[in-house]
Formats: C-alpha cells, structure tokens, sequence
C-alpha cells in the first residue's frame, strides 16, 4: 500500500500569484521586483513559498531569462484567472461599499411619511445621494436602526434607555378633538366640556398596539375619561371616516389630519387643555458616531420643511386648527 499522503494545496495567496505572473513576463527575479516595488529577494522567497503551497516547482531557475517548468506552464491559466477573480471582487466591493455610502435609508411613522416624507426626499437627495424611505409603526423602525437596517428613524419613542442611540426633538404636535359635523362641538374644549360631550357619542380610537393609540389613552386617563371601547383601528382613514359618519368621536394629531385631508375636511375639530400628556413628540434617532454629523443636517432640513410648507398647508387646508398646534423644534 502507498502511505505516502497525496498534497492538497492551500488556497493561493493572490500575492504571491501576482509575483509568480510578474517573473513569468520579466524572465528574473530582479525584474519582477522591480515591477511590484519589492526587493529580488522577496520575490525569490515569495516564489519558493508558493512552491511549497502548490507542491511543485514552477520556476526553472537554471535557465536565462528564467522559464516555467512544465507545470508552472500549465498553472499559469489558473493564477491569471485567480488574479483577475480577485479584481473583479476588489471592484465589487468597491462599488458596493460607495452604493452603501450614498445610500441614505430613512424609516418614518406612517404620518410623518405621508406629509413630509416626499418633501423630505426631495430636499435631501440633493446633498446625500439616493435616498431610500421606508414607513411603518414606531416599534418596527425602531427595530430596523438597531439592526442597521435604517441610517436613520422619525418617530415618537427617544429610546432614552438605549445609550447607543443619539435622539434630537424635531417637532411637537398637539392632540386635538374630531367629531361629526352636524354635533356643532365647540372649536375649544376644556375638561368639563369634553366629559360632558364624549358621553353622547361613542369614542372611536386608534389601536392599543399602536403607539399613538396608547399616548392618547394615557391622555385620556390623565383627564378621569375611561371609556368603554367599541371601535379601534390602526389607521387615521378608518377613524376619521367613521366619525364623518357620525358613529363616533376621537382624538387624533394635525400630521394625521393631513395624511387623511380628504376625511378630516368632513369633522368638526375642537382644540384640546394642553397638559403633560395631550401632545407627542417627533424625534429623529440614529445610532450614535459618524452618522450623528449627516443626522444634524437631516434634522434642519426637516424642521425646515416643517415650517415652511407644512404649517402652512395645515393652516390653508384646515383653518380650524391652531397655529400652535404644531410646533417646530429650534
């Protein structure tokens, strides 16, 4: 029986392969290293160990010019091709790693997206590149930025626990009554007036698995008002077209009111007592290091946005609001 154990090659070092395609078209040692900017030694070391790697001789060092060996003949093909896979992978991830970096992902809440999010896109692609939004529920987004999946969120949670995000306050947005028509709610409540109208109709409020159904249930406890729940939904177009209906009352914010125009042109909207718990909060998040810089910039040119176009539309669209309704951050 044979006990001699058959060789089986490490992967190639492409360095080294550059250096033996390097002797090949020189014909010494001295040349090749003159082309790779190493000394003649370097290059007779790196060809002994890519020998030794192979198993075989490829250098038939006792001719001049130096030639291959009949093997080294027959693995030339293969280094090229090697070399010239590693390229094309060099370029790959070059690219790649360039798309990643003009790439900017932006994650909003459903109705931050849906008012200021074209804007938005619109006004940043300009400085950053191709940028990519996504909209969904602040739970959600904030999951995709701790899994690297967003540069960037817009929602209502700071993540104050969490020390490796990095939060700015963009805007506040008051909470606000919307009720049918024909019920003829004052344009302003207090507490006592709004206990004593909630009680005529029944209240149709966001989902509690949504987090702005729960920032207005707590508001609504805060004020003594635990009300029997009958119609929820996670979207502002279900319940501002049931209370047009006339089924129902509900709390909703201005950004929601605009998302659902074509609805919120059909109620009666009454202010609310402003208090801890009758507004939320929008802020920008990202993780904390090199995108805090980019993030600063988003976060101008967002309150920006919010301002200049879309106080105003709020104001032109629905003039029953306040104008202190929606508040931009400094």
């Amino acid at each position: 029986m044979n006990s001699k154990k058959e060789h089986r090659p490490n992967p190639p070092d492409i360095g080294l392969l550059q250096m033996f395609e390097a002797v090949h078209h020189n014909g010494s040692f001295q040349s090749a290293g003159k082309q790779m900017k190493v000394s003649t030694s370097a290059v007779s070391q790196a060809m002994q160990r890519l020998e030794l790697q192979v198993g075989q001789a490829l250098i038939d060092r006792t001719q001049r010019p130096l030639a291959l060996t009949h093997f080294g003949h027959r693995y030339l093909p293969l280094a090229s091709q090697l070399i010239s896979a590693a390229r094309t992978y060099q370029t790959a991830c070059h690219e790649l790693s360039r798309a990643r970096r003009e790439e900017t992902r932006i994650g909003c809440v459903d109705s931050f997206a849906a008012t200021v999010g074209s804007e938005l896109v619109k006004s940043f692609a300009g400085q950053s590149g191709n940028v990519i939004m996504h909209s969904g529920i602040t739970p959600e987004i904030v999951q995709q930025l701790m899994r690297h999946e967003l540069h960037f969120a817009i929602c209502t949670n700071p993540c104050a626990d969490n020390p490796n995000i990095h939060a700015q306050v963009i805007c506040q947005e008051n909470w606000v009554v919307v009720s049918p028509e024909p019920q003829g709610w004052p344009a302003s409540m207090n507490t006592e007036s709004l206990s004593e109208h909630a009680q005529s109709l029944p209240v149709i409020r966001y989902s509690q698995r949504s987090v702005i159904g729960s920032q207005i249930d707590r508001f609504l406890a805060h004020l003594g008002h635990h009300l029997e729940r009958r119609f929820e939904f996670d979207g502002t177009d279900a319940l501002l077209s049931l209370v047009s209906s006339g089924v129902g009352w509900a709390i909703t914010s201005p950004l929601c009111l605009l998302q659902s125009l074509h609805n919120a042109q059909k109620v009666t909207i009454s202010e609310l007592p402003l208090n801890t718990q009758g507004f939320r909060t929008f802020y920008l998040l990202c993780q904390k290091g090199p995108d805090e810089a980019q993030a600063n910039r988003l976060a101008q040119i967002t309150k920006q946005i919010l301002q200049h176009k879309i106080r105003p539309r709020l104001a032109q669209a629905l003039p029953a609001l306040n104008r202190q309704c929606l508040v931009v951050a400094p």
